[in-house]
């Protein structure tokens, strides 16, 4: 009798032959649709490449899961489990005691049966995007260099930051300590006006510069550009302490700060598009896809942008519930923000079963209540997938 790991391996291999062959019927469509109706040419055209980009993506196993859940939801946790234990990512305050970066990690089976970390870096048009988005100006395309020599757009930087500073702000980051596991939300302007302020600070690093000349990292190394310094908050809110005080007065003044508080790998996050980890992994290897570790939704708005840009160009999303209590208002808040951006059917939901069988049955059924009236309807799940990640 074959086991349940087993069985789903068999499974999925089904499905996959089942993709394959309709891909090659799709790309077999086009050919004739283009060699009988040329008028149709560049649709057929269309269609043969998807199909062909997906034909390959099957055979090499290159269909993404990505992973969501609201902030410290257990998601690197579990990616270290797929990955047979190893621990490919770190883990936020609730397990490793530090602040994981806005940056995500894809985990996939290792084909030559040794581990390997390949970094992918953003292209300028990427970065243009994000710089637009950080300024408010979504749409527009800014490249780093049009920010860092426009004598109006970078002064206008530091009035951003000025402009957003509350005693009740600058207080909550002072005194708060990272490895607590303490919240701290950020206004929106504010969270976009650190990542520009970072960005400037250390776009001509020569450290950076020589990194970006690079495609494989060691994990260690790798895990440098993931992780925030644990008092990383506190760092800001004396910085921002100093903006309103007078102490700081520009926008030279401010930088000049910036790369005494921090250090490179601390900027590293915001020029990387993903960390590729390729492991020897049993588990990955049967399951055929690769996983991706996204930011925490909902504790910044540079977070939940990345998570979103993750979801959106994976084939799945599974989020995941604690299984502890029913859904809280920052699981509603993110599964909302998933909805908004049209992706909501794509997820799955799957529920840590670290509670006892009457408890978990309560909580499940209270929060299958919730994701109803949230307009979570899919057709393809009608009960929560149990998992422990541990």
């Amino acid at each position: 009798m074959p086991n349940s790991q087993e069985t789903a391996s068999l499974e999925l291999q089904r499905l996959k032959s089942q993709f394959e062959t309709e891909l090659a019927e799709m790309e077999r469509t086009g050919l004739k649709l283009k060699a009988e109706h040329p008028r149709y040419s560049e649709q057929a055209d269309e269609m043969i490449k998807i199909a062909r980009r997906k034909k390959n993506e099957c055979g090499n196993s290159m269909f993404s899961l990505a992973l969501g859940a609201e902030f410290q939801g257990g998601k690197s946790t579990t990616v270290n489990a797929v990955a047979d234990g190893r621990e490919v990512c770190p883990r936020g305050n609730g397990g490793g005691g530090i602040r994981t970066s806005a940056c995500a990690v894809r985990v996939a089976y290792s084909l030559n049966d040794t581990e390997e970390v390949n970094i992918d870096w953003k292209s300028p048009e990427q970065l243009a995007k994000d710089i637009a988005y950080w300024l408010g100006m979504d749409g527009m395309q800014i490249t780093l260099e049009q920010l860092v020599k426009d004598s109006k757009l970078l002064p206008s930087v530091f009035d951003m930051a000025k402009s957003q500073l509350s005693d009740d702000v600058i207080e909550q980051l002072h005194d708060n300590n990272e490895s607590s596991g303490e919240k701290v939300e950020l206004s929106t302007a504010l969270d976009r006006t650190q990542q520009i302020l970072m960005l400037i600070s250390f776009y001509c690093d020569p450290h950076i510069k020589r990194w970006q000349n690079r495609k494989t990292f060691s994990r260690e190394e790798a895990m440098s550009f993931l992780a925030f310094p644990e008092d990383n908050k506190p760092r800001w809110g004396k910085i921002l302490f100093d903006i309103k005080s007078g102490k700081i007065e520009n926008i030279s003044g401010l930088t000049e700060r910036i790369r005494e508080d921090f250090r490179p790998q601390n900027a590293m996050y915001l020029f990387i598009s993903m960390v590729n980890v390729y492991v020897p992994s049993d588990y990955l290897k049967s399951i055929g896809i690769t996983v991706v570790d996204t930011p925490g939704m909902n504790i910044s708005d540079s977070d939940t942008y990345v998570a979103l840009q993750c979801m959106a160009d994976s084939a799945a999303i599974f989020y995941l519930f604690s299984g502890n209590t029913e859904l809280s208002n920052d699981d509603k808040k993110t599964l909302m923000e998933i909805k908004r951006a049209k992706l909501a059917d794509k997820v799955f939901f799957g529920m840590n079963f670290r509670k006892n069988p009457k408890v978990r049955s309560r909580i499940e059924e209270s929060i299958l209540a919730d994701l109803q009236m949230l307009g979570y309807n899919a057709k393809h799940q009608k009960r929560l997938l149990h998992y422990n990640a541990f």
